[in-house]
């Protein structure tokens, strides 16, 4: 390829050789793209669970909330992305906090939120990516749990879990 002979020494490149080993016919084009796209990872399934009901609590052990929603992967390798998301997290104790889990059944699995903020209501979002490596059933539960003493803590208003089956 000839040098542009610009200070930067910048390398022309013809069109031609951009696309010089592109399919020359549309269906070995269309084949080509259908190839890649079958070794690229994509959303299986969408699963979602939403409620509003209040879960408060004062103990120190995770409380199951409303929020629960189960997927079936279709494949032991596949992840599924949790995405939750909550109105309002609250606890009555500026020393304490309200910890939101998403739990799998696993504790390695468990993603947790944390809200510390005395009579205020803020929202919280989690997102991961779990790789359950099982092609069974897996229930996902929002749990809620005090961390600190002499609260009560609560989840409230709308509480969305949206479960995303990613794999190839």
């Amino acid at each position: 390829m000839p040098d542009t002979g610009a200070p930067w020494n910048i390398t022309y490149v013809a069109s031609s050789d951009l696309v010089k080993d592109w399919p020359t016919d549309n269906q070995t084009m269309a084949e080509s793209i259908a190839d890649a796209l079958d070794d690229a990872w994509k959303v299986r399934q969408v699963v979602t669970a939403s409620t509003s009901t209040t879960t408060s609590t004062s103990s120190t052990s995770r409380v199951n909330t409303s929020l629960t929603a189960t997927i079936t992967p279709t494949d032991a390798t596949s992840q599924v992305l949790v995405i939750a998301a909550f109105e309002e997290l609250q606890s009555t104790n500026s020393g304490s906090d309200c910890v939101v889990d998403v739990y799998n059944g696993t504790s390695s699995s468990t993603v947790t939120a944390t809200r510390e903020d005395t009579g205020s209501n803020y929202g919280m979002n989690i997102t991961y990516l779990d790789s359950p490596a099982s092609a069974s059933a897996v229930t996902y539960t929002a749990q809620v749990r005090l961390v600190g003493s002499a609260a009560t803590v609560r989840v409230r208003g709308w509480q969305t879990l949206v479960l995303m089956e990613v794999g190839p």
